[in-house]
């Protein structure tokens, strides 16, 4: 079954297609939300409620053909209601007009890449390296590699311009490509690890 097929039994009100949408996605929302650095029973209310208003208003709900970029786009307006601010980008692109609400990484990196000296060191830079990023880049970053979604989402997730998102993760990959300018193919990989939480 399709995002999409799923996404419509949903909205005509089949509960197992619900069901599926919640325990498919709520570890992905949780991990997302965890990122502003709100607390997580604060992260873990906001996307109950969110199923629940969904649930409410499935009939009046918009199709979708990707279940994860509505979910998150959602999860993040709701956030941004819940901090009473909106979550936008200034006209350059930038960085966050709203500083209260910071996208946050950590590092969860698997025993065995801990223990060898030279990933260490390159696990420490790569943290060094993106804790220099802006909240902004770091959030593309987590959108377009780990959670797979293409520019028109996080401009839609993020509620900035297309033009915007490409823009931000070109500027954070250029950033992270001059620190690491040997290994910047293998630095999308560390990336991509780098925003998994066990």
């Amino acid at each position: 079954m399709t995002d999409t097929d799923t996404w419509d039994a949903f909205r005509e009100g089949d509960r197992s297609a619900f069901a599926k949408i919640y325990f498919d996605h709520y570890e992905g929302l949780l991990n997302y939300g965890r990122r502003f650095g709100l607390p997580s029973e604060q992260v873990e209310d906001t996307i109950q409620d969110l199923f629940v208003e969904l649930w409410k208003y499935r009939a009046t709900t918009s199709p979708t053909t990707s279940i994860r970029f509505y979910l998150f786009r959602a999860l993040r307006n709701q956030l941004s209601r819940l901090r009473h601010k909106p979550l936008t980008t200034d006209l350059t692109g930038a960085g966050p007009s709203d500083s209260s609400l910071l996208f946050d990484v950590e590092f969860s990196f698997e025993q065995q890449w801990i223990e060898l000296a030279d990933e260490q060191e390159m696990t420490h830079a790569l943290q060094r390296a993106l804790n220099a990023l802006t909240p902004r880049q770091r959030e593309v970053l987590y959108l377009r590699f780990f959670n797979n979604l293409d520019y028109p989402q996080i401009a839609a997730v993020m509620n900035i311009s297309y033009q915007a998102a490409r823009n931000q993760v070109y500027l954070a990959l250029k950033a992270l490509r001059e620190q690491f300018p040997a290994h910047w193919r293998l630095l999308i990989a560390f990336v991509q690890t780098a925003f998994y939480t066990a």
